[in-house]
């Protein structure tokens, strides 16, 4: 460690581990961290991209409701979003009776 680390370390609030092993430990973490972010960005951009595809097959639909209905599937949340979107919890019915029923055959 040099002196000038030793200096920084020294005027930070927080103490970083003075271990190597310990700051490998904390280097991979981050770095792991960083890499699911970068993933998550380009989840982001797919999902997207897929409702850009959507919304162009299917322009009567409203663009918003293709993110909205995956997102209520995925984590049951059609309960709350209904008490908000009277139009909304009509398309996702029939979206769930009618699209989802007939495609799963």
């Amino acid at each position: 460690m040099t002196t000038e680390t030793t200096e920084l370390e020294k005027s930070l609030d927080v103490q970083l581990p003075s271990s190597a092993v310990d700051r490998d430990k904390l280097d991979i973490g981050i770095k792991h961290i960083k890499d699911a972010l970068l993933r998550m960005d380009s989840e982001r951009d797919f999902i997207k991209q897929t409702v850009d595809g959507l919304h162009e097959q299917f322009p009567d639909i409203p663009k918003d409701f293709f993110k909205k209905t995956a997102t209520d599937l995925h984590k049951s949340a059609f309960g709350t979003r209904v008490a908000k979107e009277d139009s909304y919890r009509e398309f996702y019915q029939a979206f769930t009776t009618i699209v989802a029923k007939t495609a799963s055959k």
